[in-house]
């Protein structure tokens, strides 16, 4: 029998194959090792939802940052997160921090073109005998 507290009133036992859980020593509910392990999947799954909506505002601040950086790297999910992130990187304060990344007019991006030389002949460069 394995018992584990989880606060001063809630405590988690297992006898044989069942996990129990009990508050303040009276039993809750009694369930097979299975059922627990799927209750405790769907109960950080919606931990993590909960710190999501706890931490919104530093997740939209963090991601406008990266957006206004123009990293391809995403801290949130969550479109609604996204969207926000997106407004503040485009109209809010870190535009005096962060200036837009552009390219002046006159650079050139990306890979340059490959120029070949053509000499006379087929377009393979051999010449042609005849």
């Amino acid at each position: 029998m394995a018992i584990l507290p989880v606060s001063d009133a809630l405590t988690i036992r297992t006898e044989g194959s069942r996990v129990l859980l009990l508050h303040n020593g009276a039993l809750i509910t009694s369930m097979p090792w299975q059922a627990a392990i799927e209750i405790a999947k769907a109960l950080a799954g919606a931990a993590r939802l909960a710190q999501e909506m706890d931490d919104a505002q530093r997740i939209i601040a963090d991601q406008a940052i990266v957006r206004r950086l123009g990293l391809p790297i995403g801290l949130t999910n969550n479109p609604r997160l996204q969207a926000e992130a997106l407004k503040e990187a485009q109209w809010g304060d870190i535009r005096r921090y962060i200036p837009s990344i552009s390219v002046a007019s006159g650079e050139a991006i990306g890979t340059p073109a490959l120029i070949q030389d053509r000499r006379k002949g087929d377009h393979h460069g051999k010449p042609n005998h005849q």
